[in-house]
C-alpha cells in the first residue's frame, strides 16, 4: 500500500493543479444606472516557478576509516528535476557526471532527488562536493574527509580497483516527483556495486515491471514510463540485488493534469 501524498506534493498541486483562475470583476466606478460588467480575459495558465532547494546536505566534515567504506548522501528538491554531480577536489568524479547528465530535463515539473556518493578510498583533507543544478539554478555543498590512519598512495590505488564486496547501494532516486500526464517519465535507480548486480522494478500495484510496451527498464537501471497516466500515482520502487545483499528506493508518482496549449 503507498504511502499518501506527501508535503512536498501537496505543495506542488497548490502551484501546479491552479490550472485556470476564471475571474470577473464588476467595474462601475460611476455608479451608472446600466451596471456594465466587464469581464477580464481569462488568464494564462500558471506555471511551476523555477527554484532549487539542498533539502539535506552531505556533513561539513567527516571522519573516514579506510577498508570501512564511506556513503555521502546529497538530497535536493528543485523544478524542473535537479541534477546532481559530485567533484573530489574540485574535479568531477566522471561516473557520476555522465550519468546525471543522462537524466533528460522536463520544463514543467518539481521533483526530490536523492544522491548517494560511496567513497572507497580517500585521504586525509579530501574534499568531496555535491553539485546540484536545476536549469540555470545550481547549489553545492561540500564534505571535508579527515581520517586517523593514513595510507600509502599504493594502498589508497589498490583500494580504488579492487573494492572490498559489499552489498549494492543504490545511488541516485526520486522520492517524490510531480510531472504532467502524457509526457514521457524516467525514474532514475543508478546502482554502485563491486560485482554483478540486478535492478527490479515494482510498479504503483507492487507486480514486478515486465513485458509491458509502456514501461522500459533501461540498462542504466532506470525506469522509462511512457504517456505518464493518472492511474501511475503512487509509490514505484526498485531493488538492486547481489549475492552480498539488496538495496531498495521507493518513489512517489504525481501525474498532474497536462498543460493546456
Amino acid at each position: 500500500m503507498f504511502k499518501l501524498v506527501s508535503l512536498f506534493v501537496a505543495a506542488a498541486l497548490v502551484s501546479l493543479q491552479s490550472a485556470y483562475i476564471v475571474s470577473a470583476q464588476i467595474d462601475n466606478p460611476k455608479n451608472d444606472l446600466d451596471n456594465n460588467l466587464q469581464i477580464n480575459p481569462v488568464p494564462q495558465r500558471r506555471r511551476l516557478r523555477n527554484f532549487i532547494k539542498m533539502t539535506q546536505a552531505p556533513p561539513q566534515r567527516v571522519r573516514y576509516e579506510p577498508g570501512a567504506g564511506l556513503q555521502l548522501v546529497c538530497e535536493v528538491t528543485a523544478s524542473p528535476a535537479p541534477q546532481v554531480q559530485w567533484l573530489k577536489n574540485g574535479e568531477p568524479m566522471i561516473d557520476y557526471e555522465e550519468e546525471a547528465n543522462e537524466i533528460p530535463t522536463v520544463a514543467n515539473n518539481i521533483a526530490r532527488l536523492v544522491s548517494k556518493l560511496v567513497v572507497t578510498a580517500a585521504r586525509s583533507g579530501d574534499v568531496f562536493t555535491c553539485d546540484a543544478s536545476s536549469g540555470l539554478k545550481e547549489i553545492t555543498a561540500s564534505t571535508t574527509v579527515y581520517t586517523e590512519t593514513e595510507l600509502s598512495p599504493q594502498l589508497l590505488s589498490l583500494e580504488n580497483l579492487f573494492p572490498a564486496p559489499s552489498k549494492p547501494v543504490i545511488t541516485l532516486h526520486y522520492e517524490d516527483i510531480l510531472q504532467e500526464s502524457g509526457s514521457s517519465l524516467l525514474l532514475p535507480c543508478r546502482v554502485s556495486s563491486a560485482g554483478e548486480h540486478q535492478v527490479v522494478w515494482q510498479d504503483n500495484n507492487n507486480q514486478v515491471v515486465y513485458g509491458s510496451p509502456r514501461l522500459q527498464v533501461l540498462p542504466s537501471g532506470d525506469l522509462l514510463i511512457v504517456e505518464l497516466q493518472w492511474g501511475d500515482m503512487g509509490q514505484w520502487s526498485c531493488t538492486a540485488r547481489s549475492p552480498q545483499g539488496k538495496d531498495t528506493a521507493a518513489t512517489f508518482v504525481y501525474p498532474s493534469k497536462p498543460r493546456k496549449q
